[in-house]
């Protein structure tokens, strides 16, 4: 069970940045 903690901190870290780099691309983050 402990094992699953990196994958779960990595996935949240890459969707972060994800999201962030994909809202700078963009330029207008106002899309909802």
């Amino acid at each position: 069970m402990n094992g699953i903690l990196p994958w779960a901190v990595a996935f949240l870290a890459v969707l972060g940045l994800y999201l962030y780099v994909r809202s700078r691309r963009t330029g207008k983050a106002s899309k909802r």
